[in-house]
């Protein structure tokens, strides 16, 4: 219990300080293996102890108590300084800490571990992607694209209190490939709106975010959002750690709300008594007398003390557990306490208006005089006068927040495939395919392009270039099917490099010549597949646009594109057009379209086998 007396004493010199420290480790993580959620990864509350004595007088005994203890983890462990020990109480009890002494400047250092998990996060980070109205896949990004993020923070103290000195610092990460950074990701823009007026943006990958200018009171919350880019180019498709925000904070209090319930030392002091004979005895054959002791106790020094409680005690001889008794009344055990609960300083001593009077002989005639024992209990005040301070503080430790983004290798392939009538029943056909995104095919793999030359036609000319192979195929589709391999190239050893390539690795076509004869079809021509390597979902994902078409420009030209929207990697798969939007000269042929679908579908799974063999 704090004594709270009253003094004229208004200032002392402080004899003890005592600062207890939390410092809060936690890394959070967010997107990382496509968990959408902040997931703490670990959170760990670590306290620090320090008690030292900054007077010029030693202080002895300190016995230090706390309570609100439930969250402890083990004992308060001794680090260093002069000895100290966890002296008695377990986890949810009161805890004592003891320090026999400490001399002018010493200091004894503690360290005790939280229990987190029923323990709030001082600060707790929110987040949530946002690729826009019209990208189904918010938990991937295209390379080279731009991903929104929304991010609040919240003041979740378990204790009604202000969290200060805030200060959140964003790294945006980079992607090592081969041992050195490729590229980075960069903050692109920060919208304005929510705490956005806080963030300070000085370069495209650090930022700093003070949120509400660096406080946050209880409970308060406040948020930002902005556009992060993704490196233009990646590896391989995969998470990629995006960003790391470093957060700051003080708190003026520990977080896990241990709290100091008192402190009992004490330090020098003057106590004495005086003894004599009050009444002397009748005769010289009676030896007992009356003994009064009148005692006094007081203190030189800058100090103050509650003195609760004063002892006295007798003993014949030297052993002071030895209690006498009074030699008149031998029923009675010669002792007595005071119970002052008083304070004692520089200008205020403490003198008894009662004394302690008892009957003992007079040490005549060979009896033995009373030895009088005396102990006083005292402690030093701590009534707010500075003669025994504490703060009490969180800070952070390594407080990080990780977010995460799956980095879809940015490459977007487009094949056209042109069909023009060049003579009577001769059409030149001509393929492109052009990477019109922003990173290069996967490495050390190859895109392969098929084309099919449908009964009633046939090759009149050299293939530009020679295919890789062929084979006949039978069934819904007949004639031959042909396969080119655009081959890996250069530095990045791709099969086609980003758009706007200077060496034109963005590109690659094919041409020749095919003949009609007899009752053929030209719209048998219009097929054409590509397999882009590295395909995930390519043949169910909502972001694989298969758009086609073809329409007639003259009677002699047609022209027949598709265009494919790869998004997702991962998996091989062979692409051959499932829908092909389509008007010559305004001839309906939706019962012709419906059977080529069918037989476009059987060309992909038998082609696929015969790659498998």
């Amino acid at each position: 219990m704090l004594f709270s007396g009253i003094s004229c004493v208004t200032a002392l010199d402080n004899r003890i300080n005592i600062t207890i420290t939390e410092y809060v480790d936690k890394n959070v993580s967010y997107g990382k293996d496509f968990v959408y959620s902040d997931n703490v990864e670990y959170y760990f509350i670590t306290g620090f102890i320090n008690v030292t004595n900054p007077s010029n007088e030693a202080v002895y005994d300190i016995f230090i108590t706390f309570l609100n203890t439930n969250d402890l983890l083990g004992n308060v462990t001794y680090l260093g300084g002069r000895n100290g020990t966890h002296y008695n109480g377990t986890a949810g009890e009161y805890i004592t800490l003891h320090i026999p002494q400490l001399r002018p400047d010493d200091s004894t250092l503690f360290n005790y571990t939280m229990n987190s998990t029923s323990i709030s996060e001082p600060l707790n980070m929110e987040t949530e992607y946002n690729l826009g109205a019209n990208n189904y896949y918010w938990r991937k990004v295209l390379a080279g694209e731009n991903l929104t993020i929304r991010q609040n923070i919240t003041n979740e103290l378990d204790i009604v209190m202000s969290i200060t000195n805030i200060n959140i610092t964003m790294l945006t990460q980079g992607i090592w490939w081969n041992n050195s950074v490729l590229h980075n990701f960069t903050f692109e823009k920060l919208i304005t709106s929510g705490d956005w007026a806080n963030v300070t943006n000085g370069t495209n990958r650090t930022w700093n975010w003070v949120p509400s200018g660096g406080t946050l009171g209880p409970l308060d919350a406040v948020n930002i959002t902005y556009v992060i880019q993704a490196p233009n180019m990646v590896p391989s498709s995969q998470t990629y750690l995006m960003l790391i925000e470093q957060l700051q904070y003080e708190v003026p209090y520990v977080a896990s709300n241990l709290t100091l319930f008192s402190v009992h030392a004490s330090s020098k002091s003057n106590f004495s008594f005086e003894k004599r004979i009050a009444r002397p005895s009748n005769n010289n054959n009676d030896h007992n007398v009356t003994w009064e002791i009148v005692p006094h106790i007081n203190t030189p020094y800058d100090v103050a003390y509650n003195l609760t409680k004063v002892s006295f005690w007798v003993t014949s001889d030297l052993n002071p557990n030895n209690l006498t008794t009074d030699s008149v009344n031998p029923s009675r055990t010669l002792n007595y306490t005071y119970l002052p609960y008083a304070e004692v300083n520089s200008t205020q001593a403490w003198d008894p208006a009662n004394y302690w009077y008892f009957n003992y002989t007079d040490g005549s005639g060979g009896y033995p005089p009373p030895i009088v024992w005396m102990r006083p209990e005292y402690h030093l005040i701590n009534d707010g006068r500075g003669q025994i301070t504490n703060q009490s503080y969180t800070y952070n430790g390594t407080d990080m927040y990780m977010k995460y983004v799956y980095v879809v290798a940015g490459y977007w392939l487009q094949v056209e495939k042109n069909v023009t009538s060049v003579a009577d029943d001769q059409y030149r056909i001509y393929i492109d395919v052009k990477n019109i995104g922003n990173g290069a095919t996967p490495q050390n793999l190859t895109v392969t392009v098929y084309d099919v030359i449908p009964n009633g036609f046939y090759n009149s000319s050299a293939m530009i270039p020679v295919p890789s192979a062929n084979q006949p195929i039978v069934g819904a589709f007949n004639g031959t099917a042909y396969q080119w391999d655009i081959p890996p190239k250069g530095e990045l050893n791709s099969s086609l490099y980003a758009r706007g390539d200077l060496n034109n690795y963005d590109k690659w076509n094919a041409t020749y010549l095919v003949n009609g004869t007899g009752d053929y079809r030209v719209t048998d021509l219009y097929i054409i597949g590509l397999d882009p390597r590295l395909v995930d979902g390519a043949f169910g994902s909502p972001l694989i646009a298969v758009m086609s078409g073809f329409q007639t420009y003259s009677k002699e030209i047609m022209y027949f594109s598709i265009v494919l929207f790869l998004i997702i990697l991962n998996t091989t798969n062979l692409l051959i057009s499932t829908r092909i939007n389509r008007k010559i000269d305004k001839h309906d042929m939706d019962g012709g379209m419906s059977k080529l679908e069918a037989d476009v579908r059987e060309l992909k799974d038998r082609i696929t086998k015969r790659r498998k063999k």
